[in-house]
């Protein structure tokens, strides 16, 4: 949320609005048009399937009432929404419309039960002797008067508000035809004496057409709330209240109170309130809201900890180090929510035919009327009920409803499998996308190196094994902040060996470094530096050029001036990543290793990975032309990448993806975040995005063709007016009912596990 200035009443940056009265997509087309029209604000994206409009704002400050009262005069009500989740405001206005939108409809089948009897049986009683004309049809409109003013009120009132501000809605439509279906059967009361006048009884359509349509309301507004169950449920994770530790004393206070710094105590089975870190004691805490994994992770002093997550095992005592809106777990909902507002070019096209969608129906219902009053034989009863029936039949909520539900239900099923997709059209993108390119340091392998192998000058020192190799070796780069240096002081220490402090330690920049470990001089680096102290270094070339060869990283080691061997370094596969690329392959993915490491390198990563197209020794800009020259080729491009240097292509791509651990620059540039940073969820996200295109257009076609055979059947009499309401009323419920069926797609399940590590040759 933005700042909102106390004293001016203005805001910053950017603002959420409320707004209510939006129906259709054509309301949402007005509502963002009013928006924009302020000065200073850039843009705004208004959703409705969430009720909210998100307004980004190019001046320092814009008056909030300006927002509001924009909003207002296009017809609709605005207000600056709350700090709770829109996932979970969406939830809870839903349910209340819900619980409106069924008393409502049970009041109007209250009064359209007794209509309805009166429309079949009043002929009959009549027969009988009871009651008159003119007696049952003043009943019937009495009954619609009362149905009117009570149940379908809010209907009728809100289609003239938008009438009064030019602003054609689904409700101008709806309380057009009930209108003309009432103000009919009112002419047919006063005029019973007429002998054609019964033709103008309208009563039942009119009282079908706004139970039918109460009736799509509510069902509709259920199937609203369970639309946003996903990301209500993620932003509900966090516990209320928590053990907060305070002047020695174990204290439960909310958790709006808890400040940064403060020490929390979270024993078995509680959830994590803030982001933290852990001072004292151990615990197995689930992450799988944020990494997708299943396993719980152990956690002890000096590791991080979010807020959401549970302990399983164990109590920890944790320091804030993120409270409320700056958690993990409030940043990743926010991230939902933005993109739940935004829009992809399927939706952008169906906004613009639904914003001139009811002129045309008016029109056309029109000329319907005028048609059948020339059509020789027909009635001014039959011209109006074929009227009425062109108004109730058309749609405009189906083709509203067509993209934004479907976003809203699988950016929120994302975002529960770690998966973040910051708008509407990197979903569509990722969807349609044919070709992958896969970053390889960071990406495609860890991104920390480690030792691979440990190979002996055997001929000289067959008495020497790998393990004293690698202890005297890691003794003298313990000193050193070098990654090659770390990785052997790693490995020493979890095969155990113990590390002698070295003495005489000299570092050569770019080269290696030397000292003396238990009374031998001790040479660790390149064969440059070995040749430069004197070692004899022609077995070592054999043994590097092969490691080389792999794609290796060398490390040579000499002692008292005799070579004892080398150590290969590599950067390891990502765990997952080759199931990874696997998976993607079988979704039709073309996978590209891109690089500017060395060849070797990159074709061994590539091989073990199962990947056959490599680039490498690539620059940045080199990554962009990749991109830009498979996109000219007509091909959809998603790019994988963390370093700073793969930032510009994945701005370019039609998608860019990043793991969570990536550098701030990559993530920023990203469309997708990876928060668990599991390969897996690539081919997920892809599978997602995939069914998300597929419904959408499923949604898009439905309502479309709906509106297209509907109107033409509506006008020639096909349809009944009353019968026109419950088709219009399913159309929308489809079109939600399709959207809903994403909430069924489950994740892969499938987790790497490491084989475990033996000493001595392949590590």
């Amino acid at each position: 949320m933005p700042a909102i200035v106390a004293d001016s009443n203005t805001i910053d940056g950017e603002l959420t609005l409320q707004v209510e009265g939006m129906t259709c997509a054509g309301c949402a087309a007005r509502v963002r048009q009013a928006i924009r029209s302020v000065p200073g604000v850039g843009d705004a994206s208004v959703n409705l399937a969430t009720a909210t409009a998100r307004v980004q704002l190019t001046s320092p400050s814009v008056p909030t009432d300006a927002l509001v009262k924009a909003v207002q005069a296009a017809g609709y009500d605005a207000k600056p929404a709350d700090q709770t989740p829109a996932a979970v405001s969406v939830q809870a206005r839903s349910q209340q419309e819900a619980a409106q939108s069924r008393n409502l409809f049970l009041l109007a089948v209250a009064w359209t039960v007794p209509i309805f009897a009166l429309h079949h049986f009043a002929s009959g009683l009549i027969a009988a002797g009871i009651g008159s004309t003119l007696l049952w049809r003043a009943v019937q409109m009495v009954l619609l008067a009362l149905l009117l003013t009570t149940a379908a009120r809010p209907i009728l009132i809100s289609g003239a508000r938008a009438a009064l501000h030019r602003s054609p809605t689904m409700d101008v439509l709806i309380a057009l035809g009930i209108a003309v279906a009432s103000v009919s059967s009112l002419v047919s009361t006063v005029a019973v004496g007429w002998a054609r006048s019964g033709e103008l009884a309208h009563f039942m359509p009119a009282s079908m057409i706004a139970t039918l349509v109460l009736l799509g309301r509510w069902l509709e507004a259920r199937a609203r709330g369970r639309s946003s169950q996903a990301v209500a449920a993620l932003a509900s994770r966090a516990p209320a209240t928590a053990t907060v530790i305070r002047d020695g004393e174990a204290v439960e206070l909310p958790v709006d109170q808890i400040q940064l710094g403060e020490k929390i105590r979270v024993a078995t089975d509680q959830t994590i309130p803030v982001d933290g870190r852990v001072v004292s004691g151990e615990a197995a805490v689930d992450e799988s809201m944020m990494t997708g994994e299943p396993v719980p992770a152990h956690r002890g002093a000096g590791q991080n900890v979010a807020a959401g997550c549970i302990v399983v095992d164990g109590v920890i005592t944790i320091e804030a180090t993120a409270i409320g809106a700056d958690t993990a777990l409030a940043q990743i909902v926010r991230l939902v929510e933005q993109a739940q507002t935004g829009q992809t070019r399927m939706q952008r096209l169906a906004d613009r035919v639904a914003a001139v969608f009811v002129p045309l129906v008016v029109l056309l219902a029109a000329a319907t009327l005028v048609a059948w009053l020339l059509w020789p034989g027909a009635t001014l009863g039959v011209a109006l009920s074929r009227c009425i029936a062109v108004l109730v039949i058309a749609c405009p909520c189906a083709l509203g409803l067509a993209t934004p539900v479907a976003v809203l239900i699988a950016t929120g099923q994302a975002a529960l499998h770690g998966i973040l997709v910051r708008d509407a059209a990197a979903l569509e993108a990722a969807g349609q996308a044919d070709v992958l390119l896969l970053d390889k340091t960071g990406t495609a392998t860890t991104g920390h190196v480690t030792v691979s192998d440990v190979a002996l000058n055997e001929a000289e020192h067959s008495e020497m094994d790998a393990k004293q190799m690698l202890q005297l070796a890691a003794s003298v780069e313990q000193l050193s902040q070098h990654p090659l240096a770390k990785a052997l002081v790693i490995k020493a220490r979890q095969w155990g060996l113990v590390l002698s402090e070295p003495a005489n330690y000299v570092s050569h920049p770019g080269l290696g470094a030397e000292g003396t470990v238990d009374g031998k001089a001790v040479v660790v680096g390149n064969l440059r530096l070995l040749q430069q102290k004197q070692v004899d270094t022609d077995r070592l070339t054999e043994l590097a050029a092969a490691h080389t060869a792999e794609g290796q990283t060398v490390v040579a080691v000499a002692a008292d001036g005799e070579p004892l061997g080398v150590i290969g370094l590599t950067d390891a596969i990502r765990p997952g990543m080759t199931e990874a690329v696997q998976e993607l392959a079988g979704l039709g993915i073309a996978v590209e290793l891109i690089t500017g490491d060395q060849p070797a390198s990159a074709a061994m990563v590539a091989a073990q990975m199962g990947v056959s197209t490599v680039h490498a020794q690539v620059t940045p800009e080199g990554k962009i032309e990749q991109v830009r020259r498979l996109q000219a080729q007509g091909r959809r491009v998603v790019m994988v990448g963390d370093g700073v240097n793969d930032a510009p292509a994945l701005a370019a791509a039609d998608a860019g993806v990043a793991f969570a651990a990536g550098t701030d620059v990559a993530r920023h540039a990203a469309d997708i975040t990876l928060v668990g940073d599991n390969p897996a969820c690539l081919a997920e996200a892809i599978r997602l995005a995939r069914r998300s295109v597929r419904i959408i257009k499923q949604n898009l076609f439905w309502a479309f063709f709906y509106n297209l055979a509907a109107l033409p059947a509506a006008a020639v009499g096909w349809v009944p007016a009353w019968l026109a309401a419950g088709a219009m009323m399913l159309s929308s419920l489809t079109v939600v009912g399709n959207s809903l069926r994403l909430a069924l797609g489950q994740t892969s399940g499938g987790r790497p596990t490491a084989a475990p590590e033996q000493p001595g040759g392949k590590a």
